[in-house]
């Protein structure tokens, strides 16, 4: 069983505990990365302060977190604007990433699925777009990143070819691209993503710099 969704009363379950220390156990409960909602219920408008502030340095990192519920926030802080601005994100990722996996080959969208497809909130969102159950979303988000990990498919959503990869034949007899067997591909994927593959008007005005 896997925890998704945490909703605590910090006032109940640690009554007597500083403000800072309720945030902090409010805090790692967020860096989970199974859980996509967190609910926070504390009448102590400290706390809640304390907890926007630790969020702050870890949760831009945090690629699953897609809803933060709390009662007393301070719409003017600095780290209420910071965290809002990851669950954008984050939600944003995740819709984009449920659009490919119910077929939608676009490049944002692949990206999108490379970052999020571990997010339990992916599941949920496939689940609305696509009308399946949960069994069915989660065979469909698995069979689309494997999709990622062949070389024509890569190449073809990342923008590099149309249709599949050739390669001019080699003078020299060296192996190219095309002739890598699909282990060798699998362990240059691992440091390629599809992101890191500029899009067509990037490539043309990026000017690499010059040797010094």
């Amino acid at each position: 069983m896997t925890l998704r969704e945490l909703d605590f009363d910090l006032n109940i379950s640690f009554p007597y505990q500083p403000s800072p220390v309720k945030a902090g156990t409010a805090a790692s409960a967020s860096r989970n990365k199974s859980i996509h909602w967190l609910g926070s219920c504390t009448h102590d408008c400290l706390t809640e302060a304390s907890l926007m502030r630790m969020l702050v340095p870890k949760v831009s990192s945090n690629y699953t977190l897609l809803s933060l519920s709390t009662y007393h926030i301070d719409l003017f802080s600095i780290s209420y604007y910071v965290v809002h601005e990851v669950l954008q994100r984050n939600n944003a990722l995740v819709t984009r990433a449920a659009h490919f996996v119910i077929g939608t080959r676009h490049k944002h969208c692949a990206a999108a699925a490379e970052l999020v497809h571990f997010s339990p909130g992916l599941v949920t969102k496939v689940q609305e777009l696509a009308g399946v159950g949960e069994d069915e979303a989660v065979s469909r988000i698995k069979s689309s990143v494997k999709s990622l990990s062949e070389l024509d498919d890569f190449m073809c959503l990342a923008g590099v070819v149309k249709y599949g990869v050739s390669c001019h034949r080699s003078e020299d007899g060296d192996k190219q691209l095309v002739d890598l067997n699909h282990d060798c591909w699998l362990h240059v994927r691992q440091y390629l993503k599809v992101d890191d593959i500029l899009d067509s008007k990037e490539a043309c005005k990026f000017v690499p710099r010059r040797r010094q």
